[in-house]
């Protein structure tokens, strides 16, 4: 009896040994899925960083241009104000086509001389050259 219960004994023993293998061997793959997830991640992470610093370098280019175009566009309404000032319309006005600001000297006064037959043109010709 002493064999069949050492034949017994040994095996128990081998499926023990063989259980506990098959344990650790599932340790083991569940070891490498974690390791693996977390592999992954850290991958997502720096891969994230990276597009994160690409959008941020865009982004200041962008901020950059968006300051040269707004330098442009206050320029361009300063010189807009410049060239519509009254002060300069007035100087353009009697510098370059000799016109006066006007006075008692220089307008003309329209009578009613449709009684005559005259047409408003020739009064105003009339006006001008006398």
């Amino acid at each position: 009896m002493s064999t069949a219960v050492n034949t017994g004994r040994k095996a128990a023993a081998r499926r023990r040994t063989k259980t506990t293998t098959q344990a650790a061997a599932a340790q083991y793959k569940i070891a490498i899925k974690y390791i693996l997830c977390g592999a992954l991640l850290l991958l997502g992470i720096v891969f994230m960083a990276a597009y994160s610093t690409n959008l941020q370098q865009q982004n200041n280019t962008l901020a950059a241009r968006n300051d040269v175009l707004q330098a442009e566009i206050d320029s361009l309404k300063e010189q807009i104000n410049d060239a519509t000032s009254i002060e300069k319309v007035e100087t353009i006005a009697t510098k370059k086509y000799g016109m006066v600001q006007p006075d008692e000297s220089n307008y003309i006064t329209i009578r009613d001389e449709k009684k005559q037959g005259s047409s408003l043109a020739d009064t105003i010709k009339k006006e001008a050259y006398n």
